[in-house]
């Protein structure tokens, strides 16, 4: 992401987590780097079902869940993980036509994990819809925030250094849709820790809700912190 020679000759279709589910739980809970890189996932592969109880694999796939709500997990084992599981995600890839940026974003995904959603009328005229993921200790929180507001890019661009070197490793993954003052179409954020992609344009938007939309994956912040950077973009 940092090495323009590598950008201009790879694209990154997509992130995939292996996760072993014989050790998965022992693992999770002695190694922060692998619920770090579950939470980072667009896809999990599941390894070793056939090795694993019904009861134990379900219960690593709640954990998965619970941590990254947004990744599809695929179960597999020696004999059977189809390459097309692996290849072709089309994860970020804005420049292309066919890229679906609501899918990306996965908000509705996100809406659909919460026992509760919950929404505040704030002077801004935000909208907070809060997900807790926060279970077993991992401290991972998975949350989206929405303002009806158009933003300036100035602005913009101060909240993106703001949150880079404020949350630093913590912020695992920030992705967004955003409403710039005098454009016509929508810029595309994509973080992940203190690395950003520079700023993508689509030449439309992908609805008629023309709302910024941010998804946040955090770990060891709490979404009230966010929410108060989340302000100055109004």
């Amino acid at each position: 992401m940092t090495s323009l020679d590598l950008h201009r000759i790879y694209v990154i279709d997509g992130i995939i987590t292996l996760v072993d589910a014989m050790n998965a739980e022992n693992t999770y809970n002695n190694h922060k780097e692998a619920i770090k890189q579950t939470a980072l996932a667009d896809k999990i592969i599941l390894s070793k079902t056939d090795l694993s109880e019904s009861s134990n694999i379900n219960s690593i796939k709640n954990r998965i869940k619970k941590i990254n709500p947004k990744a599809n997990i695929i179960e597999s084992n020696k004999k059977n993980l189809p390459l097309t599981e692996v290849i072709g995600l089309n994860d970020y890839d804005p420049l292309n036509n066919s890229w679906d940026s609501l899918k990306w974003l996965a908000i509705e995904k996100h809406n659909e994990t919460t026992n509760k959603n919950t929404h505040h009328n704030h002077n801004h005229n935000h909208e907070h819809e809060h997900h807790d993921i926060n279970r077993h200790g991992d401290n991972i929180e998975s949350f989206s925030l929405v303002t009806n507001q158009q933003i300036g890019m100035t602005t913009l661009n101060f909240f993106i250094e703001l949150l880079s070197s404020q949350m630093g490793s913590k912020l695992l993954r920030l992705k967004g849709i955003i409403n710039i003052k005098g454009k016509d179409g929508p810029a595309i954020i994509h973080g992940v820790q203190h690395i950003f992609h520079p700023v993508e344009w689509l030449k439309e938007w992908p609805d008629e809700d023309k709302s910024t939309r941010m998804v946040f994956i955090t770990r060891d912040i709490k979404k009230t912190i966010i929410e108060e950077f989340f302000k100055i973009i109004g």
